[in-house]
């Protein structure tokens, strides 16, 4: 999942942050991994500025890095995850299932999302069409963001999954004791992300 801007940092350090996602997300999805100059190029700034949008998105756990290099941003990652999204015949990851629907939703991308079920484990496989996907039975959950505190792929990724149905879903709301958050057709967690993601086009 892509994140809001971080407040602490002045109104041209949200643009910033907007522009490193965008680029990074492009970078991951051409199965890249940009060093921070490398990713000032591709955003118009600053190698410096962009180390210091870098900082804040890894203390929110907005993005990762190996090896000095961005493998991590706005939900994409070449990080192996139980989530997979299959575009132009490559396959990359994403931190939780919403970003596995949602990015290709909203970059209007054909490309599939692979996932287990959130309950029963069953594999969930959703594709897309120039970031259309047809009617199907798939359910999602989205934590409640004020539950999740400040760091993004701990809190809010480890919950937001895809479930076989409607029924799967409200059985591991119960045995998980009820946590907060809502539960999404198919169709609303697409629009969601089409929102969520739109910045990143």
């Amino acid at each position: 999942m892509t994140t809001a801007p971080d407040r602490t940092l002045p109104l041209d350090g949200h643009r910033d942050e907007l522009a490193v996602q965008r680029a990074g997300l492009a970078a991951i999805r051409a199965g890249q991994r940009l060093t921070a100059t490398e990713l000032g190029s591709a955003a118009g700034l600053a190698p410096e500025r962009v180390q210091v949008v870098i900082d804040s998105l890894l203390a929110r756990q907005a993005a990762t890095v190996t090896d000095g290099r961005v493998d991590g941003i706005a939900g994409l990652t070449t990080r192996p995850t139980k989530h997979t999204l299959t575009i132009d015949g490559d396959d990359r990851h994403t931190w939780c299932a919403f970003d596995a629907v949602g990015i290709p939703a909203a970059l209007g991308l054909d490309a599939v999302a692979a996932t287990r079920c959130g309950y029963c484990h069953a594999t969930i496989v959703v594709t897309f069409i120039a970031g259309h996907a047809p009617a199907a039975e798939p359910w999602g959950w989205l934590p409640a963001l004020e539950s999740c505190g400040n760091q993004l792929i701990d809190e809010f990724c480890s919950r937001a999954d895809l479930f076989c149905n409607r029924g799967h879903l409200q059985l591991w709301h119960s045995a998980a004791g009820s946590p907060p958050g809502e539960p999404h057709p198919l169709d609303d967690l697409v629009d969601i992300g089409r929102a969520t993601w739109g910045h990143c086009r």
